[in-house]
Protein backbone atom coordinates (compact mmCIF):
# COMPACT_ATOMS: atom_id res chain seq x y z
CA UNK A 1 0.00 0.00 0.00
CA UNK A 2 0.95 3.84 -0.65
CA UNK A 3 1.45 5.79 2.49
CA UNK A 4 0.22 9.08 1.73
CA UNK A 5 2.74 11.86 2.92
CA UNK A 6 1.94 15.58 3.79
CA UNK A 7 0.81 17.57 0.84
CA UNK A 8 -1.01 14.81 -0.47
CA UNK A 9 -4.80 15.03 -1.13
CA UNK A 10 -7.25 12.20 -0.78
CA UNK A 11 -11.11 12.37 -2.54
CA UNK A 12 -13.33 10.24 -0.44
CA UNK A 13 -16.33 9.08 -2.39
CA UNK A 14 -20.02 8.07 -0.73
CA UNK A 15 -22.20 6.29 -2.74
CA UNK A 16 -25.98 5.84 -1.31
CA UNK A 17 -28.13 3.23 -3.14
CA UNK A 18 -31.87 2.78 -2.54
CA UNK A 19 -32.48 -0.94 -3.05
CA UNK A 20 -35.84 -0.80 -1.70
CA UNK A 21 -39.32 -0.24 -3.33
CA UNK A 22 -40.01 3.44 -2.29
CA UNK A 23 -38.40 6.67 -2.73
CA UNK A 24 -36.04 7.12 0.34
CA UNK A 25 -36.37 10.69 1.89
CA UNK A 26 -34.20 12.85 3.79
CA UNK A 27 -31.17 11.34 3.18
CA UNK A 28 -28.25 12.79 4.82
CA UNK A 29 -24.74 11.03 4.19
CA UNK A 30 -22.06 11.77 6.67
CA UNK A 31 -18.71 11.20 5.98
CA UNK A 32 -15.53 12.14 8.74
CA UNK A 33 -12.73 14.23 8.28
CA UNK A 34 -9.60 11.99 9.38
CA UNK A 35 -7.49 13.24 12.19
CA UNK A 36 -3.76 14.35 10.17
CA UNK A 37 -6.21 15.48 7.37
CA UNK A 38 -7.96 19.04 6.68
CA UNK A 39 -10.82 19.82 4.83
CA UNK A 40 -9.71 20.87 1.18
CA UNK A 41 -12.66 24.19 1.23
CA UNK A 42 -14.73 24.35 -1.57
CA UNK A 43 -14.38 20.11 -2.60
CA UNK A 44 -17.65 18.76 -1.02
CA UNK A 45 -19.74 18.15 -4.22
CA UNK A 46 -23.11 15.86 -5.03
CA UNK A 47 -25.33 16.62 -7.48
CA UNK A 48 -28.35 17.18 -5.95
CA UNK A 49 -27.34 18.21 -2.04
CA UNK A 50 -25.75 20.88 -0.06
CA UNK A 51 -22.84 20.32 2.18
CA UNK A 52 -22.55 21.31 5.64
CA UNK A 53 -19.85 20.75 8.50
CA UNK A 54 -19.26 20.25 11.74
CA UNK A 55 -16.47 21.76 13.92
CA UNK A 56 -17.45 19.44 16.83
CA UNK A 57 -17.99 15.76 15.41
CA UNK A 58 -20.88 15.86 14.47
CA UNK A 59 -23.23 17.97 17.31
CA UNK A 60 -23.68 21.45 15.31
CA UNK A 61 -23.59 22.12 11.77
CA UNK A 62 -23.48 24.65 9.30
CA UNK A 63 -22.73 25.58 5.42
CA UNK A 64 -20.42 28.11 7.01
CA UNK A 65 -19.33 27.43 10.31
CA UNK A 66 -18.02 29.98 12.19
CA UNK A 67 -15.82 30.43 15.69
CA UNK A 68 -15.33 33.50 18.18
CA UNK A 69 -11.76 35.09 18.61
CA UNK A 70 -10.43 37.70 20.41
CA UNK A 71 -10.34 40.91 18.26
CA UNK A 72 -7.38 43.31 18.38
CA UNK A 73 -9.30 45.09 21.23
CA UNK A 74 -9.52 42.02 22.89
CA UNK A 75 -13.21 41.95 22.47
CA UNK A 76 -15.02 38.70 20.84
CA UNK A 77 -15.28 38.66 17.24
CA UNK A 78 -16.70 36.01 15.09
CA UNK A 79 -15.71 35.28 11.86
CA UNK A 80 -15.91 32.26 9.50
CA UNK A 81 -13.71 29.15 10.94
CA UNK A 82 -10.76 27.46 8.42
CA UNK A 83 -12.04 24.81 7.06
CA UNK A 84 -9.08 23.20 8.51
CA UNK A 85 -10.87 22.96 11.18
CA UNK A 86 -14.10 20.80 10.02
CA UNK A 87 -13.98 17.65 11.87
CA UNK A 88 -17.06 16.32 9.88
CA UNK A 89 -18.95 16.62 6.27
CA UNK A 90 -22.56 15.74 5.69
CA UNK A 91 -24.89 16.42 2.85
CA UNK A 92 -28.65 17.42 2.96
CA UNK A 93 -30.41 15.84 -0.02
CA UNK A 94 -32.45 17.38 -2.10
CA UNK A 95 -36.29 15.57 -2.32
CA UNK A 96 -36.27 12.12 -2.61
CA UNK A 97 -33.89 8.77 -3.97
CA UNK A 98 -35.83 6.58 -6.29
CA UNK A 99 -36.21 2.97 -5.74
CA UNK A 100 -33.28 1.06 -7.24
CA UNK A 101 -31.37 5.17 -7.61
CA UNK A 102 -28.00 5.46 -6.01
CA UNK A 103 -26.49 9.25 -5.40
CA UNK A 104 -22.79 9.75 -5.49
CA UNK A 105 -21.31 12.59 -3.32
CA UNK A 106 -17.48 13.52 -2.71
CA UNK A 107 -15.10 15.38 -0.95
CA UNK A 108 -10.76 15.80 -0.33
CA UNK A 109 -8.91 16.42 2.22
CA UNK A 110 -5.00 17.50 2.73
CA UNK A 111 -2.64 15.05 4.71
CA UNK A 112 -1.07 17.20 7.34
Amino acid sequence: PIQPKAGDEIEYDIVASNAGSTPAVRLVPVGKIPAGTAYVDGSAKAARARAEFSLDGGKTWSASPTVTVKGPSGAPVVKKADPALYTTVRFVTDGAMAPRASLAYTYEVRVK
